[in-house]
């Protein structure tokens, strides 16, 4: 199968001057003023001995033949020269400053004029299809004709007879998969993730089959007069590939994602309406994208040249006008989709919910601007999908984090125990799977951009830094991003523990009414958990900007000696503070108290309200808080 030549280099480096072209256009128009009050300067001579005459004031003809007249042929020498590097310097620097605004100029007029020509030849254009449809039909011959397309469709039938055979061999399970009512929301994910699996198996079964059918049923020798070595397997192999294996695939995705067809299976807040109109415009709208890319490479096989033919402008703007369309049309439902199920939303989230559909409108707008661009600079090679690829995973990224967000509300653990603390440990958890799911998908995001337009993130971090630099700065933010979810699903773990000990033994703030007497007091997870909290949270801290300076190329040896070094210095200078830390983790290990209780230290009388790392806040009955240090806790009476 011919694969489509591509340039991913040459490519990168055409999305990068058209980001770096705008952004030196903006500094261009601040910066204009400036330029434009400027007065060129003429530049010095070779020789700091030649002295420059100075021109007559007013210049004019005249005054200029006079002083001409008067000065040795040395002296006209060195003013023509100085006068000339002048010239050449303010030409330089408008150019600079023109080039910018020159590109952009070029590139608009050559857009319009791309969509003048498509216009202007479309006749001729339907005589290069006749002249590509007849040199098929004398290579191949008219019998040869009909066996490729009736080659193709038997190909296509028996992927789907294998397809279908599949599914009978997983007939129960596809039957349960349809009957089956999910009541809640885990049922309704394992029911869509056995449904896509099913469906991907399928998928896979077709493939295969129509694959290894193709050769067999297909010429795959070129004919004779061909002008290259593209077989009819060639040419379906294309079509299998570009237009109908992506177009199966999106539409299995948005099946997962809205259920078009069952509304009790839908995972975004959408209504039936727009579910089936973005089901079956997208579907569309690949489709019409990999039979444009199929198509084109086809013609080009056939000695018609993309850039004479337009064919593809025909198809690209097609394409884009109806997913225009399709977001314009659904923009209710987008917004409504983007608020998910969840009425308590913050007010950032709002407003990406409302922005969310005449953003994706500008994306696609731009988009096409891209691809008329790259066509617009004759690199046709450029165009092998992945700005499309690009595209749509920006469109849908901010439906994932609906997803996300309907996942985490739905997925959490319930709230542990009652009362405020359980709630509000409830709502921490939620932010906290939210949190992570982002993320997650923020990185996948970035990295399958990367590997899509073959982007080495170390190079792009380089620019101006260094290779090395750069790989240490992709390592540093990796070890971040992991640092960070670790820290994330320890609090969620504490805080779930914590809220169902608090809960359990009724101690919370809340209820703490200090009574005289005191009480059963906490659990001693309830006591020790907030300052594990803490010290793994430091930890955590520490340990990836270790890690993280490591990764820079820092030496950390000398830091962790310093480290060292200065904790000696403040245990010596600190020793009372030491003693407090030291003799509070001794009174914890031996469970001498707990939030909660009721306490007798050194005459002092109250409720444990608050433990600290050095030291701890008894409450007393008439409202009084006493904070008292470890080190000076020399007996406890627990009531």
């Amino acid at each position: 199968m011919p694969i489509m030549p591509g340039h991913n280099r040459a490519l990168g480096r055409a999305m990068a001057t058209i980001i770096a072209t705008t952004c030196l256009w903006l500094l261009l128009a601040l910066a204009g003023g400036e330029a434009h009050a400027q007065t060129p300067t003429v530049p010095a001579p070779e020789s700091a001995a030649e002295e420059i005459t100075p021109l007559p004031d007013p210049l004019t003809r005249e005054a200029i033949r006079d002083l001409v007249a008067t000065l040795p042929d040395k002296d006209v020498r060195t003013l023509l020269i100085a006068q000339l590097d002048a010239a050449i310097a303010k030409a330089a620097e408008a150019g600079a400053q023109t080039s910018v605004f020159g590109f952009i100029r070029d590139t608009a007029f050559g857009i319009a004029n791309t969509a003048y020509n498509a216009v202007v030849r479309l006749p001729r254009t339907l005589e290069a299809l006749s002249t590509a449809g007849n040199l098929f039909q004398e290579q191949r011959g008219e019998g040869g004709v009909l066996w490729f397309f009736s080659g193709f469709a038997l190909a296509i039938v028996i992927g789907v007879v294998a397809e279908l055979a599949l599914g009978g061999f997983a007939r129960r399970w596809r039957k349960r998969i349809t009957t089956e009512v999910p009541e809640t929301f885990r049922e309704t994910i394992g029911l869509l993730s056995r449904r896509m699996l099913l469906e991907s198996a399928g998928l896979i079964a077709f493939t295969i089959a129509t694959s290894i059918a193709i050769p067999q049923l297909m010429n795959t020798v070129p004919p004779a007069g061909a002008l290259n070595d593209t077989t009819d397997a060639d040419f379906a192999y294309l079509f299998l590939f570009y237009a109908i294996i992506p177009t199966r695939i999106s539409l299995a995705v948005t099946r997962f994602l809205i259920a078009p067809n069952v509304p009790a299976l839908r995972l975004l807040n959408c209504n039936d309406r727009d579910a089936k109109l973005m089901h079956r415009r997208q579907a569309a709208v690949i489709f019409l994208w990999g039979f444009n890319t199929a198509f084109i490479f086809s013609l080009t096989q056939l000695n018609q040249p993309m850039g004479d033919l337009l064919l593809g402008w025909w198809f690209n703007l097609a394409a884009y006008l109806l997913l225009f369309v399709t977001v314009w049309q659904a923009r209710r439902g987008l917004e409504t989709m983007m608020r998910g199920f969840d009425t308590e939303l913050s007010a950032t989230e709002l407003k990406i919910a409302r922005w969310y559909p005449p953003v994706s409108l500008v994306l696609i707008v731009i988009n096409w601007l891209i691809v008329e661009s790259i066509v617009v600079a004759g690199r046709f090679d450029l165009l092998d999908g992945r700005q499309n690829v690009t595209l749509l995973l920006l469109l849908y990224a901010p439906m994932f984090d609906a997803a996300i967000r309907g996942l985490a509300r739905t997925l959490a653990p319930s709230t542990c125990g009652a009362g405020e603390v359980a709630r509000a440990a409830h709502k921490a958890a939620i932010g906290g799977y939210i949190r992570i799911g982002r993320v997650l998908v923020f990185g996948f995001i970035v990295l399958f951009t990367a590997w899509l337009w073959k982007i080495d993130l170390s190079n792009v971090a380089a620019a101006g830094v260094g290779q090395r630099a750069a790989a240490g700065t992709i390592q540093a933010l990796l070890t971040g991003a992991i640092a960070y979810i670790i820290w994330e699903l320890t609090s969620l773990w504490i805080n779930a523990k914590l809220a169902a000990e608090r809960t359990a033994s009724a101690t919370t703030s809340e209820h703490d009414d200090g009574g005289e007497g005191g009480g059963a007091g906490g659990s001693r997870l309830s006591t020790v958990l907030p300052l594990a909290r803490a010290a793994i949270k430091i930890a955590i801290l520490v340990v990836a900007v270790l890690l993280a300076l490591g990764e820079l190329g820092v030496n950390i040896a000398p830091l962790l000696a310093g480290a060292g070094i200065a904790g000696l210095a403040i245990g010596f200078g600190a020793q009372k503070l030491v003693a407090d830390v030291v003799s509070g983790v001794f009174f914890l290990l031996d469970d001498a108290f707990r939030t909660g209780e009721y306490l007798e230290v050194a005459g002092t009388f109250g409720t444990v309200e608050r433990i600290s790392i050095r030291s701890i806040q008894l409450r007393h009955h008439e409202g009084a808080v006493h904070t008292i240090p470890y080190g000076e806790m020399q007996k406890i009476t627990n009531f």
